[in-house]
């Protein structure tokens, strides 16, 4: 790198190390035709990873002292909403604030090789434990409804414990490859960031960047989309079930308003996690598998940079999405922080709650009690052959 020092501009991004050989080899030579952005996008996306790495750490870590500090919330079932917590407080602090956020405002990578390999490492594992994560969380809602048991009795502490460990195993395997000979950590974007290396033609980082995706993205994708498509249509065939009921008391049939048995909320709430969930990553991993199919003349400093920092706020959404909207959680930490009261005690969709109220009637066999709770609809209804429908419905809860 040093002999071409002098034949190179000294505008270029790659200009800051081009007299340091330790970082000959984290820099590819892609990035040599590229100048050097300005410095205020430089500190503009600094302060972005700056407010998106302490938003993301502020929220997961009020989630973990909510659910810490309540009793009730300490069952094995809520083990995984703590664990997305800790990996998305790991992901914002490694790959985020303050390592992203303070090689931005240097304007260069100031951490070395060991840095770099650290810095891929850990946004692997903590990235891939999240996704894991929100995978594991559809299956096990999805098999409760399907087996008709309660989340307690189907989410044990044995289970529970079983699936961390699998979900961390599994996240750990992918980014751990370039230890095994298996691709490597590079810079990318504005050479200040670090990910696997997706740009070279060799058969060792095709090999890795496929594994990556297949295995740490496109696994859990593939498993949120058949557990929630099945919850889905398993509500529908329990709405479809009660609605075919016939009453026994002569009660008129329109006393049910079956539309509302299907929990319109939970799934907008199930649409809204998988639409952010590929909002955030999907661009990152659209560029990542362009390069592998070999289109990487049309990768620039800023077609790489935004996309990896945009997929950072999936740290951002997830609580807000998943535990945000708990009922119980969002009274806890507004007893314990006052000052936020105003913000979480606000109901959603208070419309909708209004019209549940005014469409209740006092039939005792053919009318169904809902109550919507957490986003997810519990139904308890006086007439024995609907109890089995009535159970499926519940099991969303959590």
């Amino acid at each position: 790198m040093n002999s071409t020092a002098h034949v190179l501009p000294n505008n270029l991004l790659v200009a800051p190390y081009l007299n340091n050989t330790e970082y000959a080899d984290i820099i590819l030579l892609h990035w040599y035709k590229f100048a050097e952005p300005e410095s205020v996008y430089f500190y503009l996306l600094g302060a972005c990873a700056t407010i998106i790495g302490l938003s993301a750490i502020a929220a997961n870590s009020l989630i973990i002292i909510a659910y810490i500090s309540t009793k009730s919330l300490r069952s094995s079932c809520n083990w995984f909403t703590i664990n997305l917590a800790i990996s998305d407080i790991g992901l914002s602090i490694t790959c985020c604030f303050p390592m992203k956020a303070v090689a931005m405002f240097q304007r260069k990578w100031i951490w070395g090789k060991v840095g770099c390999d650290f810095y891929g490492v850990s946004g692997g594992l903590f990235g891939f434990a999240s996704i894991a994560t929100l995978a594991t969380i559809a299956y096990l809602r999805y098999n409760t409804i399907a087996q008709v048991q309660t989340w307690s009795n189907t989410v044990t502490r044995r289970k529970a414990i079983f699936a961390l460990l699998a979900i961390w195993l599994w996240s750990a395997t992918w980014p751990m490859l370039p230890y095994f000979g298996l691709g490597r950590w590079v810079l990318e974007g504005f050479l200040t960031g670090c990910t696997f290396d997706y740009i070279s033609n060799d058969r060792s980082s095709r090999v890795f960047s496929l594994c990556l995706f297949f295995g740490g993205f496109i696994c859990p994708v593939l498993l949120i989309c058949f557990s929630y498509a099945r919850i889905i249509w398993l509500i529908r065939a329990s709405k479809r079930h009660l609605c075919q009921s016939t009453p026994r008391d002569g009660t008129d049939t329109q006393e049910i308003p079956c539309k509302e048995l299907l929990s319109l909320r939970a799934i907008k709430t199930i649409a809204l996690l998988i639409f952010t969930f590929l909002v955030a990553w999907g661009p990152y991993a659209c560029v990542c598998i362009l390069s592998v199919f070999g289109y990487q003349k049309h990768l620039t400093p800023w077609t790489t940079e935004l996309p990896g920092l945009f997929a950072k706020t999936g740290a951002l959404f997830n609580p807000i999405i998943y535990v945000f909207r708990h009922k119980r959680i969002r009274k806890r930490i507004s007893r314990r922080y006052p000052r936020l009261q105003s913000f979480l005690s606000k109901q959603p969709h208070p419309s909708t709650l209004a019209h549940m109220k005014q469409n209740q009637t006092p039939s005792v066999r053919t009318t169904s009690k809902r109550s919507f709770s957490d986003g997810n609809l519990t139904t308890h209804s006086g007439t024995r052959s609907s109890d089995h429908s009535n159970l499926e419905l519940e099991r969303l809860r959590c």
